[in-house]
């Protein structure tokens, strides 16, 4: 097996989990997709917090902001979903986005118990500065790399963000399996 320049160990993945622990090991010596996909996400928060701090816009809000602007009359249902988000996440940045003037929210037509939002003016005067604030991040995170290992950094990430949700999406569902298999039962 070829090296990339992202692995620092050759072997593949067997299907097994390989502990390969010894004695003295600590998570800090050991090899953690974990720590550095951290490590990112919290520079990331950072970054979009001093960036967008002067429109009191938050690394945890510009992802909602992004998103309602783009598809006005989005449900906060539809964005948790879009964004991997839990409602309780999406319903705070959601009330801080509203509380600072950058979305408004309208009932559903149809479905009174769903909630629409839109952006205001106030939003679509920063989506600029929102809009280069992510490309100047991307730009950061891509610096020293070569198209090409930029392409194939995104393509692995995407790959493994997929891997992620899909064994906890399994884990989720065998979990209310089984309790609810524990609830049938009596036990």
């Amino acid at each position: 097996m070829r090296n990339c320049f992202l692995c620092l160990r050759p072997e593949s993945y067997s299907g097994k989990y390989r502990s390969g622990v010894t004695k003295g090991d600590t998570l800090e010596k050991r090899f953690s997709l974990s720590k550095y996909a951290s490590m990112i996400n919290r520079f990331s928060l950072q970054f979009y917090d001093q960036e967008l701090g002067t429109f009191q816009i938050g690394g945890g809000q510009y992802f909602f902001l992004g998103r309602i602007y783009e598809e006005p009359g989005v449900s906060a249902q539809e964005l948790a979903k879009k964004g991997h988000f839990d409602k309780a996440t999406a319903t705070r940045a959601l009330q801080r986005l509203e509380e600072r003037g950058y979305i408004t929210r309208e009932t559903d037509d149809i479905d009174h118990r769903v909630n629409r939002f839109y952006t205001t003016q106030k939003a679509e005067d920063v989506m600029e500065k929102v809009y280069a604030a992510v490309e100047k991040w991307n730009h950061i995170l891509k610096s020293g790399m070569s198209a090409e290992q930029a392409q194939m950094t995104e393509h692995i990430m995407d790959h493994m963000a997929k891997n992620a949700y899909e064994y906890i999406s399994n884990s989720i569902k065998e979990d209310n399996n089984d309790r609810s298999n524990h609830d049938n039962t009596g036990a």
